[in-house]
């Protein structure tokens, strides 16, 4: 509730806070916006859509408005700033390499981390979200077609890999490991 809060007094106020309600049309609004998303990012730009439209929809309701301009804009979105990449095999072995030197990285597990996403595909958050007690086994995951069903990259690699985090694993703080 802060962030939403904060948006008046950052964004709203300094750019249109000399105009008057009625004066709030789609292009000033429209405008502003952009300005918005240009400066501080688009999920601020949405947060102050939202406050815009809450003001609008008070303002229409008391009839300081005729109706609620918000709701003629568009959607807040920005343009991607680079499509996605994957890595090459040489890129990937690099950045194993460097990892296996790096001390940080070890104590990390890092090097852990990296070869489980390589070999399973599963992204940043996703790796990292995993419950050990609830993740799903090698046999329950979809194969690519026209593969030989016994054909998995990196699969024996990574049931090792399982097995041996899974039994090195540390219990949680306070916890008992049964």
């Amino acid at each position: 509730m802060q962030a939403y809060r904060d948006r008046p007094d950052r964004q709203i106020l300094p750019g249109l806070g000399q105009l008057r309600v009625r004066e709030l049309t789609i292009g000033v609004l429209d405008r502003h916006l952009r300005l918005i998303v240009a400066r501080h990012g688009t999920s601020t730009a949405t947060m102050c859509r939202s406050v815009f439209s809450g003001l609008c929809t008070l303002a229409a309701r008391h009839e300081a408005l005729e109706r609620n301009p918000v709701r003629a804009l568009g959607p807040v979105s920005a343009k991607a700033k680079r499509a996605p990449r994957a890595m090459t095999v040489p890129e990937l072995r690099q950045l194993r390499a460097a990892l296996s030197y790096d001390e940080q990285a070890i104590a990390r597990d890092l090097t852990d981390l990296v070869s489980f996403m390589v070999s399973t595909g599963l992204r940043i958050g996703e790796a990292t979200g995993l419950a050990w007690d609830r993740r799903p086994r090698a046999r329950h995951r979809r194969r690519a077609p026209r593969r030989d069903p016994g054909e998995r990259p990196g699969a024996d690699h990574q049931d090792h890999q399982d097995r041996r985090r899974h039994q090195n694993a540390r219990p949680p703080s306070g916890a008992s490991r049964c």
